[in-house]
């Protein structure tokens, strides 16, 4: 028992410190448990964070896919707006070429058709000469010519009178 008394001792000595160390074990222990809460409670804070920043991630990321359909649509918008202008450029073009072509037809036209008018012109005035002449080479034939000989010469060319 002897043997058993002393290993108490012995235990009982080596674990035994003194009182300001165990004041300062004690505060070193408070404060390290008072870091640990402070520590847990930023981890919870930064977990919550975490959770609001991923949350907002995720209507990031909703809002990401809403946009890249609303580009798709817009895009498939544009192209269609290009094709359409090309269409309607192109018909412009054939409107355009076919005008040209219609004004050069109507200038043509109105070329020959002031031509054909200066002709009648011309023709209506040589008529008018034409008749004025006959006019007084009758008045003149009359006069130097009885109405017998004026109806033989008239029946000479083929007008015959009853």
């Amino acid at each position: 028992m002897k043997y058993f008394l002393s290993i108490l001792f012995l235990t009982m000595l080596t674990s035994c410190v003194t009182t300001s160390k165990h004041q300062k074990l004690f505060a070193s222990y408070e404060l390290t448990e008072k870091a640990l809460r402070q520590t847990e409670d930023q981890l919870l804070k930064c977990e919550d964070m975490l959770a609001e920043k991923k949350h907002e991630l995720d209507i990031m990321d909703k809002e990401k896919h809403h946009l890249n359909d609303k580009i798709k649509t817009l895009d498939a918008s544009l192209q269609f707006a290009h094709k359409s202008n090309q269409h309607l450029n192109e018909r412009i073009a054939e409107l355009t070429g076919t005008a040209v072509s219609n004004t050069d037809i109507m200038k043509k036209t109105i070329e020959e058709l002031s031509f054909q008018s200066l002709k009648n012109e011309q023709l209506t005035s040589a008529l008018v000469k034409k008749d004025s002449i006959n006019y007084l080479l009758t008045r003149k034939a009359k006069s130097k010519m009885s109405d017998k000989k004026l109806k033989k010469s008239l029946e000479k060319l083929g007008f015959v009178f009853y």
